[in-house]
């Protein structure tokens, strides 16, 4: 089991609407933030991979066995103090609580570290959501503040150094 971080291609954008397919707002939200807007449209995706991807952040697909099995994000680049923020990670429904996530988050730390010389990675998670918390949690991130959503829900914001 390992996991390939590589670019995120039109072919990848199939795969993201399926795992959201029936999903409702809630769950976009939950691993997007703002931003999607529900219902999650190929259009959407598309749009963001054009507009920025490798310019202001860097989307990629997960693979496994050759196999897209999610999508996470690095963006928010600040290089005066070399950080950025992980954001709109997903896995798919079926390869969820497999050490996946943990393998995922590692591989963008690695390339963060190595291709974009960053050394502080951060990201937000909503606080009811545990397995990603316990996923973040077994990775090394560490909570630095509890604040809330634009919904009221209280979200923790958490970091690792990963020089």
């Amino acid at each position: 089991m390992e996991i390939t971080l590589l670019p995120f291609e039109t072919g990848d954008i199939e795969a993201v609407l399926e795992w959201n397919s029936g999903a409702g707002a809630d769950f976009l939200t939950q691993w997007a933030g703002s931003g999607y807007v529900y219902p999650l449209t190929y259009e959407q995706v598309r749009r963001r991979l054009d507009t920025g991807n490798g310019l202001e952040y860097h989307i990629f697909a997960l693979r496994e066995a050759g196999e897209t099995v999610g999508t996470i994000e690095i963006n928010f680049l600040n290089m005066k103090p070399r950080s950025a923020m992980i954001c709109r990670f997903l896995l798919a429904p079926g390869h969820r609580r497999r050490g996946l996530g943990v393998m995922s988050l590692l591989a963008a730390e690695d390339y963060a570290r190595k291709r974009l010389g960053l050394r502080l990675l951060r990201l937000k998670v909503f606080e009811y959501n545990r397995p990603a918390v316990n996923c973040y949690n077994r990775a090394g991130y560490m909570i630095y503040n509890v604040a809330a959503y634009a919904n009221g829900l209280p979200v923790l914001e958490m970091e690792k150094k990963i020089n």
